[in-house]
């Protein structure tokens, strides 16, 4: 029985495939078996994959695309190994990936996986410096974290682990494949096993991740259906952070943040998490927060007490549903920013503004309401729209309470 099994898989990727593969099977760890998948590509891919003669290779060659959870299945299953791990078709191992990491997790049984550092190659296997604004220049360099810090980092930054880096312990729990998700699979099994499992990172830059140039510099790998179901699986990621919300103890190890909540010990972790959810830079989030705040105050006993708790009640969630635009709402609708100055004494400033969305009706007109804590006595108001609003308006009335 092989130490490591390896699935690499393959899907029209005729230009990288033989390197990919070359670069496994010369790895100084020999002890393992390499099973290639190759999901129906219409390249030569697979006529390449089959030019390979090697006893530890065995091929799951499929006519007809399946999609990547339905093509993994049959050699996930057929896996011999102690450990295994997940190559790509376009990706390149250093020669002593698989030792580095076998090194590891032989003598650190409290990891379940292990990752690695990350180096980047174009379309011609050359290094890629990737310019700072690059959202992948620093998404992998991470430091190490407990259990714990992990899902945190997941909850507010998305995923941060390299696929094809891993090294695991062949053990079902520690893949959650999830046949719903496209966009972010790995997503979706990272936050499981961080749920369960320890998870390290080795300082090594030990795989090649293969970024194309042409891909980068241009649109066309953007689709606005990827967007679309990427925004949709993001909301069906956020739910899988709720299992944190059994247990007080473990919710406050994941968010050490949430103790701003605790009220002479006590703490309903439903209301903190969805207070952290409005936090959060994504809809998504929002959307979960207003439900569970909905649930909470829809209750007579539960609204009770998150009133007695934190001052939150019905009036403050309308507040809520009226700032949060989980649907979009505010970007379909014709809208405008204006801007409320007002005269503290001082004449206007910049410090002391009110912005607002405002809604124009069909007819032309709207209406707005700016409000805010003031910092001294209103001398004067002035009100500017903003650039986009180039036809000329008149101002009928102003109610100032």
């Amino acid at each position: 029985m092989p130490k490591i099994s390896v699935i690499l898989s393959s899907y029209n990727h005729e230009k990288y495939i033989a390197a990919s593969i070359e670069s496994v099977l010369s790895q100084t760890f020999s002890d393992f078996e390499l099973l290639i998948f190759d999901d129906g590509s219409s390249d030569a891919s697979q006529e390449i994959i089959r030019s390979f003669d090697d006893p530890r290779i065995k091929l799951f060659l499929y006519e007809k695309n399946r999609g990547p959870y339905y093509a993994i299945q049959e050699p996930l299953k057929s896996a011999r190994g102690e450990y295994l791990a997940f190559q790509h078709s376009d990706d390149i191992w250093e020669p002593e990936k698989l030792s580095a990491q076998v090194e590891f997790l032989d003598a650190h049984e409290e990891y379940a996986v292990c990752f690695t550092q990350v180096k980047f190659i174009d379309e011609t296997g050359a290094p890629y410096d990737l310019p700072e604004t690059h959202p992948y220049r620093n998404i992998f360099r991470q430091k190490n974290r407990s259990r714990e810090e992990w899902l945190n980092h997941l909850f507010w930054h998305s995923n941060c682990f390299c696929n094809p880096s891993m090294l695991a312990r062949n053990d079902a729990e520690n893949f959650s494949l999830n046949p719903c998700m496209m966009q972010l699979p790995d997503y979706f099994m990272w936050v499981k096993l961080c749920a369960r499992r320890n998870v390290c990172v080795l300082e090594r830059e030990l795989i090649k991740f293969r970024l194309r140039r042409a891909e980068q510099e241009s649109v066309s790998s953007i689709s606005l259906e990827k967007m679309v179901r990427a925004a949709n699986e993001t909301n069906f990621m956020a739910r899988e952070f709720l299992f944190l919300l059994r247990d007080k103890k473990e919710f406050l190890a994941v968010f050490p943040e949430a103790q701003e909540f605790s009220r002479g010990g006590q703490i309903d972790i439903e209301f903190a998490f969805a207070q952290l959810c409005l936090r959060h830079k994504l809809p998504a989030y929002h959307e979960i927060a207003l439900e569970l705040l909905y649930k909470l105050l829809t209750n007579p006993k539960k609204a009770a007490a998150i009133k007695k708790i934190y001052g939150y009640d019905s009036g403050k969630f309308i507040q809520d549903t009226g700032k949060f635009d989980v649907f979009g709402v505010r970007n379909r609708a014709p809208t405008f920013d204006g801007k409320l100055y007002l005269n503290l004494g001082g004449g206007f400033s910049e410090n002391d503004t009110i912005t607002n969305a405002i809604l124009i009706r069909p007819d032309g007109r709207f209406s707005a309401t700016f409000t805010g804590a003031l910092k001294g006595e209103v001398s004067e108001i002035r009100f500017d729209p903003d650039d986009s609003m180039i036809p000329p308006m008149k101002i009928f009335q102003i109610l100032i309470n």
